[in-house]
């Protein structure tokens, strides 16, 4: 993405009580931003060209987190209060339907394939990572997590053979291997991690610790931690990027 070929061209009024959880870019190079509601139900999406405010389209209750699919088409947002996902159109900013996952599953951070056919759905609530098949918008796999281990977010390599997921409540990330559906490997980083970010050439996943305000350094050649970044008290790191 050539950044320098980014520029303002608009703004428009936050209607407050939200919280902005990322900014995507649809295949035409036109932004949009989505805000999500951490109680009510509502999503805010907005283009960067408009002036004025954009619609609120009330999806389920607690969405928490929004996945944009590969071709902009589709925004993929995550329900933690109902168990559910709503597939958002981006050509008509409306909820074209609804996916129903298992009851108390409480579905959190999520990430999708790079062909768009598969969700990847962290459920602290079950404990497990789902596994989507967006076609038929039916649950094809559970990956059963430790109990207590309140699956948060999830990443994918670059080139999907594996997927590193945060484990809020045990202070580990967990590696699945895609093609099986199955746990490979588990490794120890900071206190409460959850944000997960991988790098383009799939050499090194960085986890952002908000316990012990750090970030760990993994190595996806061993699984290993090979660095901590330490962030500094206070710093309470949520999110990240590459």
């Amino acid at each position: 993405m050539r950044t320098s070929a980014l520029t303002s061209t608009g703004k428009f009024p936050d209607p407050g009580a939200r919280r902005r959880v990322g900014r995507r870019l649809r295949l035409s190079g036109s932004a949009f931003l989505a805000s999500l509601a951490l109680v009510v139900a509502g999503l805010f999406v907005g283009i960067s060209s408009a002036s004025a405010a954009p619609p609120t389209i009330t999806v389920g209750n607690t969405p928490i987190a929004a996945i944009m699919s590969p071709d902009g088409s589709v925004l993929y947002v995550t329900n933690l209060g109902s168990d559910s996902i709503s597939v958002v159109s981006t050509a008509t900013n409306t909820v074209a339907s609804t996916i129903l996952l298992p009851g108390g599953s409480q579905p959190q951070g999520a990430t999708i394939s790079a062909d768009g056919s598969l969700l990847y759905v962290a459920a602290p609530g079950t404990p497990a990572v789902l596994v989507i098949d967006t076609g038929t918008q039916a649950v094809v796999a559970t990956i059963p997590f430790p109990a207590g281990a309140e699956p948060q977010v999830v990443a994918l390599t670059p080139d999907g053979s594996k997927a590193y997921v945060s484990n809020h409540g045990n202070n580990t990330v967990t590696v699945i291997d895609t093609t099986t559906n199955s746990v490979v490997g588990t490794v120890p980083v900071g206190t409460e991690p959850r944000a997960v970010a991988v790098t383009p050439d799939g050499a090194h996943v960085y986890v952002t610790n908000n316990g012990s305000t750090s970030v760990s350094v993994i190595q996806t050649s061993d699984n290993t931690v090979s660095a901590t970044i330490p962030l500094g008290a206070g710093a309470l790191p949520t999110g990240i990027a590459i």
